[in-house]
């Protein structure tokens, strides 16, 4: 043991001791830092983009979406290409644009026309021309004669009854609007006319019609007026009649309005 020991002693004592590198130390351990501050951005710029990803992953923002085409409304009080709508409340019938109004000779049509609010006619019997269609619409509190053997049916969620064609005429009422609507004709396919006129019918969702005014005087027809949501601006003109009643609206009897709308009523003075 002792001759390790002084084998040892004279190994350390040949080796040079002198000043401990310290310049050397410094540079290598700017080396060292100076390789950890790049690993340590890198790892930064991993972390930093691994987070955008996960941000991105679970961003619970719901991207933008192009609109959606929706069906248009569907206009259900609109009438037919071609035709219009005539009635009483808001039960109406489309008839041709083209027919007349009342073209009637003493309660006979003459030509294709819609017969509403005629007032006083004549008692003549006039025969009914070839070839004539007409549409007939009245205000009816009590059932029709013989309507208790007509067929049931829904009307647009409405109780009605039809008529079967007789005489190539038919009708439908309709109790609960208090609506009568018959329609005849005289041409060669009568009975399919007929049928095919009465199919028309329906009731209106967001309209109603001008009210027949005949035999009634100003403030009774004014106050029609207002229970149907409809405004009025009086009109006075001299006539030969009875003074205060009604002699004509603007727009006519049975055309289609809608609540809040101004009817012109024309009165006598």
């Amino acid at each position: 043991m002792d001759d390790l020991n002084t084998l040892l002693e004279e190994r350390v004592a040949d080796l040079p001791v002198g000043a401990p590198p310290i310049d050397a130390m410094r540079a290598a351990v700017r080396r060292r830092r100076s390789r950890m501050t790049v690993l340590g951005a890198a790892a930064a710029v991993v972390v930093v983009t691994a987070g955008v990803v996960a941000l991105d992953a679970f961003d619970s923002t719901p991207d933008p979406k192009p609109p959606v085409a929706s069906d248009p409304p569907v206009a259900t009080d609109a009438p037919p290409a071609g035709y219009r709508y005539v009635g009483i409340g808001n039960a109406v019938i489309a008839v041709p644009e083209d027919w007349g109004t009342n073209d009637t000779e003493c309660g006979t049509p003459m030509s294709d026309t819609v017969v509403i609010d005629q007032g006083v006619i004549c008692m003549a019997l006039i025969p009914r021309p070839a070839s004539v269609e007409s549409v007939e619409i009245a205000a009816s509190r009590i059932m029709p004669p013989g309507a208790e053997t007509w067929s049931t049916f829904e009307l647009d969620g409405q109780p009605a009854l039809r008529s079967p064609v007789k005489q190539s005429r038919a009708s439908v009422f309709i109790p609960g609007l208090r609506a009568l609507f018959t329609a005849e004709s005289s041409s060669a396919d009568a009975d399919a006319t007929v049928e095919r006129l009465l199919d028309g019918i329906t009731i209106l969702q967001g309209h109603t019609t001008v009210p027949g005014y005949a035999l009634l005087e100003r403030d009774a027809y004014l106050a029609q007026l207002q229970e149907l949501g409809l405004a009025a601006e009086v009109v006075v003109e001299d006539r030969k009649v009875g003074k205060g009643f009604v002699l004509a609206t603007d727009p006519a009897v049975g055309s289609v309005v809608s609540p809040g709308d101004t009817i012109t009523v024309t009165v006598s003075g």
